[in-house]
């Protein structure tokens, strides 16, 4: 499989570069009237080989405890054949958890804009510190921004339904849509955006426009916690971001009952079983995705 060797210029020298595998047709960006393409990842798809990194799999993240990341038989509330299981425990030092996929090239955020942009989130709140579930497990864009690299994140802890229910809620699904106004915090400072301040996704498509902008990869991260005592337990599933719907799943049967609560609407229960095969294999970079001092711990 070809690669190449992607520079981002000096203002990202704190990135590494690493080769790139050729991304598959999906990954191009999709008409805005398109409906998004599924694709499956599969247990044998989060590793080291990638197509999708752990933590630990980026050698810039070397020094930071990771918690648990796996494709797990955790039925989601889609098509109930898994999902991806992100935790962080009590520890000495404070775990971080992700998941993160990296495209061939920059995708501009105008691209991004124009197709769905979301994710189905679950906590465990057994597991978790009560505290620390309204934060919940953020998605990520890694992103070029006027020519800097920066890290935003969604702020599900921000985001209110129509129920009048704010951030991540114990023992339910819910649907997050994270396009338009939603709000994303920037772990630095690009443009007018002061460093960990928070913005309508919409402000950083009109800004970050310059030749070369645009999002680099997408992540699933479960931050670091300001108390490295606390847990927060985690399960993500259908994240949709420039026209494909990333669906977690494993081989055999996923089991678990689904209690659903939808972002922006009214919530439901529902069960099932389901299945899936044909995972794909391929590669990844090794861009580092930091965090903050906080629950929806950003990135570098």
């Amino acid at each position: 499989m070809s690669r190449f060797r992607a520079s981002l210029g000096a203002s990202l020298t704190a990135v590494a570069v690493v080769a790139v595998a050729a991304v598959p047709s999906v990954l191009l960006p999709a008409r805005a009237d398109a409906a998004p393409v599924v694709q499956r990842v599969g247990p044998a798809d989060l590793g080291p080989a990638g197509p999708w990194l752990r933590l630990q799999d980026d050698p810039g993240n070397a020094g930071r405890p990771p918690g648990v990341q796996e494709v797990s038989p955790f039925a989601d509330p889609v098509r109930f054949n898994g999902s991806l299981h992100l935790a962080v425990a009590g520890a000495p030092e404070a775990q971080q958890a992700q998941a993160a996929h990296y495209f061939d090239s920059a995708v501009p955020l105008t691209t991004i804009a124009a197709s769905p942009l979301s994710y189905d989130l679950y906590v465990k709140g057994a597991t978790s510190t009560p505290g620390a579930i309204p934060y919940g497990a953020n998605l990520q864009l890694p992103t070029v921004c006027l020519g800097l690299f920066t890290t935003l994140s969604f702020q599900p802890q921000l985001a209110t339904d129509t129920q009048g229910r704010t951030g991540a809620v114990a023992d339910a699904w819910r649907h997050f849509d994270a396009g338009g106004s939603a709000l994303w915090r920037t772990s630095r400072a690009v443009g007018p955006f002061a460093a960990q301040s928070d913005h309508p996704l919409s402000d950083y498509v009109s800004t970050c426009a310059t030749a070369g902008d645009g999002a680099i990869g997408v992540i699933a991260n479960v931050g670091r916690l300001g108390d490295a005592t606390a847990s927060l337990d985690t399960y993500v599933d259908n994240l949709t971001v420039n026209g494909t719907v990333y669906d977690f799943a494993v081989l055999y049967t996923a089991t678990g009952g689904i209690t659903f609560g939808a972002f922006g609407g009214g919530g439901g229960n529902g069960g099932g079983d389901g299945s899936g095969s044909g995972y794909g294999r391929g590669h990844g970079p090794g861009y580092g995705s930091g965090y903050g001092g906080h629950a929806n711990g950003g990135g570098l």
